[in-house]
């Protein structure tokens, strides 16, 4: 028969806690350049017209040292004036409603390297203002560093439709 104190119970919880810190100082801590890193490049072509379509591209990249896990996700929140009409990338699975476009994938993204382009094209109201800036975040894939995940646009000049 074992009779267990109450000293015993807290002296074997708190070597348990010793050498469970002993074994995590002896692993090295994972470094921020071991893991995936995410960023997230956005541009358009031309001026935008009133009345008229606009095309951006996003380009997402992982600047790590590994793989990225899944899923990867794309959120642009469109500015006023402007609104969504369609969404497409080889291998992305897009949702456009209104002024918000989410889009998604599940497969690794290797270091170095970068998924194909979404495509995002966008109505330009006739009462849009002379100029906006849009913004894009990518997020999701074991990403470690979150303060290179947002990208922006800041010069589609609209030109008023003659």
């Amino acid at each position: 028969m074992t009779i267990t104190t109450r000293h015993h119970v807290h002296r074997s919880r708190s070597l348990c806690l010793v050498a469970l810190l002993g074994f995590l100082a002896k692993v090295p801590a994972a470094s921020a350049q071991a893991l995936p890193d995410l960023t997230i490049a956005k541009s358009h072509t031309g001026n935008f017209t009133q009345e008229q379509s606009g095309t951006y591209t996003l380009t997402v990249s992982n600047i790590g040292a590994s793989p990225t896990g899944s899923p990867v996700w794309v959120f642009d929140s469109l500015p006023s004036g402007l609104a969504a009409t369609a969404a497409a990338g080889t291998g992305w699975s897009c949702n456009v409603g209104g002024q918000s476009v989410v889009c998604s994938r599940s497969d690794a993204l290797a270091p170095a390297a970068s998924y194909p382009p979404i495509t995002l094209t966008v109505a330009v109201a006739p009462n849009a203002p002379a100029s906006v800036t849009n913004t894009a975040v990518v997020g999701g894939g074991g990403d470690i560093n979150v303060g290179n995940n947002a990208t922006s646009d800041p010069r589609p000049s609209l030109r008023c439709r003659t």
